[in-house]
């Protein structure tokens, strides 16, 4: 694999910007007052997560709730001593949200909407709410006023039309959401209860989106979980919004245009589709200066318990203690479970996606990814695809992976204290591995709500978390430690722990307290080389917390928690440096096969002698010699380079796309005064003007890259000729090639002949298969000066202006010129044969 290193991006491009309040959506203080819990943890108040108000599983009873406190807010009901909320305006909202915003419950309001008929049935389902609202009023000890059968009924449809319309705002077509979302304000949702299936109060990007099943088989039985997707570049398969009589369409495939590429772009750790949307709109900056006349289509999805896909505990998915291990002395024992089952569900997705859009009646995906692409998360996993490591795609034709995790070396060979074999000294990685081992394996406390959210609002301290459990272990470390490091702190300073002396804080005494000092180092943390430092500097960290944490609130729960802390530990157990496995006994670098572009930022660095993703891919880029693609390395670039530069990504990958899959068949030809002035392909890509096609294919040797198809699907290839002739036809009686053949011995090596040319008397031809011309003019000859000169170093001369050839002709010298053109028939001499060729459509021109 070749590497470049950009010094200079050659793209300026604004640093990005967090999430302004516009975007987003905060609760009212009206809606903080009543709706939250009183210990600021962000959790709705217990009565909005139990049985109480909230009718688990039952979107009829919970909307009776909601009908019930409406009728107490408009003084058709009263209530019972000490019955909370009574008379508030947002809490029977509230409570109809909570019966569509999670997937379970969606899904049964969906079933409960649908009449006996198979069709919807939303007045039916209003009655039935009515009905259910004044059993639970009994129930409750709620008085309904007399006569109030007409406000039961209203307040039941006030709360089924706040419900449908939160329904279609999160779920509809795109020119509806973007229309409706903003009018319905904060709306509720428990993900600790259940997780919701779209963006609720987080910003979110107009994509077409959809739900598929995605089954994989993993461990020997097959896991099927509902995964969110989007698509750029799409539309929607139904455009018509009817809250009153119908729901929105949620599983039908989006509609993709038929003559356009898809990229597959995969998110990174912890993250969402989301993440695609700088990244799509680089394409489209980037557009007009590539090869293709159309946007590429992005595919994105988000990996189960991320985002809003699935939410599954990660030891149903693939358990710890059976599919996750390291050996740092015996490769062939080396798995890692939930990296496995990703990768295979990246191709199970798209496979299932081809499935689905065929089945719909549409043209197929397959044959028309370009490339499976992604940063960090999704970079190791694009890699992962390259390797072949337990998938092996066949419609996978190139890989763009950016920032790749795992690209440093496995923190699994790290040890406390004596090394075992394969292993070597390195407490503080080995304390940062054994971190996320912990704690994706704790169940849920009252505690890991906040600890959890307080981290990642932090920006992730993969060393110090901040937490006195740390600094007490590491001292508990420096006392055991002590007779070791002692009496080899000048040998384990230097690889172990000597690029965190600057961090440290206070003098650093080797003996009574050994590594004392460690535990208070200044926080690495990974979020400090997400972007690079100019952008750092700008970054409004308060308006990115504020975002983090709406989004933290809306998505936690523990099965979120602790897939998070399995991911970060397989991805620090996991190398690409290594051989693992699946590797069929190569490290995985070497397995690496479908062509990739390798691309990483020379500030993604947390600490140079572990996690460095800059220093891996180095590393990698140049041993990765079975792969055809390339690597570049660029300055002043951090970790997330689709979000920082989103412009230079796009045109890399462009470039990287246009070599990969070059347009081949000519369609039609443009020409002006009956000459050919430019050549159109499919509609994917640009017009190539003639002199393009003809200047890149003499390059070439005189091969262009295109055919032509004729009716009966013979395939002609268009070649390029040169060559020196007096006018541009075949004329015997003012032509090189009417000229007698020489008699001179030919030369060994080039014959240069006279400087600056001489007059042409004689030619040599020369038969060969190998050229685009089945006979050429090889040299050019003087017999009666015993002159002669390779026909290719004539050329050259004679384009620079430093010799002239001619003939004579009937006593009149006439000068030898450079006659190109473009032809499918090399024999002949004349300007242009590609005159079957249709003319280009005015719209195409």
């Amino acid at each position: 694999m070749n590497v470049s290193h950009f010094r200079d991006p050659g793209i300026i491009e604004y640093c990005p910007i967090a999430l302004t309040k516009d975007r987003l959506f905060c609760p009212s203080e009206a809606q903080l007052e009543m709706l939250f819990s009183r210990t600021a943890d962000g959790r709705l108040n217990p009565s909005l997560r139990d049985d109480s108000q909230v009718k688990w599983g039952d979107p009829v009873g919970t909307l009776a709730s909601a009908a019930i406190f409406r009728l107490l807010e408009t003084g058709d009901a009263t209530a019972p001593p000490g019955f909370g909320g009574a008379g508030s305006p947002v809490i029977s909202i509230a409570i109809a949200d909570l019966s569509v915003t999670g997937a379970t419950y969606l899904a049964r309001f969906r079933s409960a909407a649908i009449g006996e008929g198979g069709e919807v049935d939303l007045p039916r389902l209003k009655g039935g709410v009515a009905l259910a609202a004044r059993a639970y009023a009994e129930d409750r000890g709620v008085t309904i006023l007399p006569d109030r059968r007409r406000q039961v009924f209203d307040a039941a449809e006030y709360v089924v039309d706040r419900a449908l319309a939160v329904l279609w705002a999160l779920h509809g077509p795109v020119a509806h959401r973007a229309a409706a979302r903003r009018p319905l304000g904060w709306i509720a949702v428990n993900a600790e209860r259940d997780p919701p299936p779209r963006p609720v109060n987080v910003d979110t990007i107009n994509w077409p989106c959809a739900d598929i099943d995605v089954t994989v088989g993993h461990d020997g039985r097959d896991i099927t979980t509902r995964i969110r997707y989007a698509i750029a570049g799409a539309a929607d398969v139904d455009t018509d919004v009817s809250i009153s009589d119908s729901l929105p369409e949620t599983r039908r495939p989006p509609l993709i245009p038929d003559d356009c590429l898809l990229l597959i772009f995969l998110h990174g750790h912890s993250s969402r589709l989301e993440e695609a949307g700088s990244f799509y709109q680089g394409l489209l900056d980037e557009q007009e200066f590539s090869a293709f006349s159309k946007p590429f289509a992005v595919v994105s999805f988000d990996f189960p318990t991320n985002g809003y896909s699935d939410y599954v505990d990660h030891e149903d998915l693939s358990p710890l203690q059976t599919t996750t291990r390291y050996s740092p002395d015996r490769a062939e024992q080396r798995r890692f479970g939930m990296l496995e089952y990703y990768e295979k569900l990246v191709v199970e997705f798209v496979e299932e996606l081809d499935r689905q859009i065929i089945a719909d009646g549409r043209s197929g995906i397959l044959d028309r990814i370009a490339a499976v692409v992604g940063g960090s998360m999704g970079g190791n996993l694009a890699l992962r695809l390259s390797e072949r490591l337990v998938t092996s795609a066949i419609w996978l034709d190139a890989i763009v992976s950016w920032s790749p995790a795992s690209s440093y070396v496995s923190f699994g060979r790290a040890d406390y204290f004596i090394p075992s074999p394969g292993e070597h000294f390195d407490p503080i990685a080995k304390e940062a591995l054994e971190r996320p081992h912990h704690r994706c394996q704790q169940r849920e406390s009252d505690g890991s709500r906040a600890d959890f959210i307080g981290l990642q609002i932090q920006g992730e301290r993969l060393i110090n978390d901040g937490t006195p459990g740390f600094e007490a272990g590491v001292r508990l470390l420096s006392f055991f430690a002590q007779p070791l490091v002692g009496g080899l702190a000048p040998l384990i300073l230097g690889p172990g722990l000597g690029p965190l002396v600057s961090g440290l804080v206070g003098p650093q005494i080797w003996g009574a307290v050994a590594v004392e000092g460690v535990a208070n180092i200044t926080p690495i943390k990974q979020s400090d080389t997400w972007l690079r430092e100019e952008c750092r500097a700008e970054y409004d960290n308060a308006a990115a917390g504020q975002s983090a944490l709406l989004l933290l609130n809306e998505t936690y729960n523990s099965r979120r928690r602790r897939m998070h802390w399995r991911i970060a530990y397989e991805q620090l157990l996991f190398s690409h440096q290594d051989e693992v496995a699946a590797s069929r006994g190569l490290p995985c670098y070497e397995a690496s096969d479908i062509p990739t572009l390798l691309i990483a930022g020379a500030e993604d660095v947390v600490d140079e002698h572990r996690f460095n993703i800059f220093g891996g891919v180095q590393y990698l880029a140049p041993r990765m010699e079975n792969n055809p693609g390339y690597a570049i390395l660029v300055d002043e670039t951090g970790h997330s380079i689709h979000a920082e530069r989103p412009r230079w990504l796009a045109q890399r990958i462009l470039s990287f796309m246009a070599q990969r899959r070059p347009p081949r068949e000519i369609l039609s030809a443009s020409r002006e005064d009956g000459r050919i002035t430019a050549f159109h392909f499919a509609p994917l890509w640009k017009p190539k003007s003639y002199e393009q096609v003809l200047n890149h294919a003499l390059a070439r040797g005189g091969v262009t890259p295109y055919v032509i198809v004729d009716e009966s699907g013979n395939r002609t290839r268009v070649l390029a000729r040169r060559y020196l002739a007096t006018q541009a036809d075949d004329n015997p009686d003012n032509n090189l090639r009417a000229l007698p053949p020489t008699s001179l011995v030919e030369p060994e090596g080039t014959a240069r002949g006279r400087d600056g040319g001489f007059p042409v008397t004689h030619i040599r031809i020369r038969e060969s298969s190998d050229s685009p011309a089945g006979s050429w003019v090889s040299h050019l000859c003087n017999d009666a000066l015993n002159l002669q000169v390779s026909n290719y170093h004539a050329e050259e001369e004679v384009v620079a202006g430093r010799a002239r050839y001619y003939i004579l002709a009937d006593g009149t010298e006439v000068d030898l010129h450079i006659v190109e053109y473009l032809t499918t028939n090399p024999d002949a001499i004349r300007e242009n044969n590609l005159s079957e060729l249709s003319d280009a459509a005015a719209t195409d021109t």
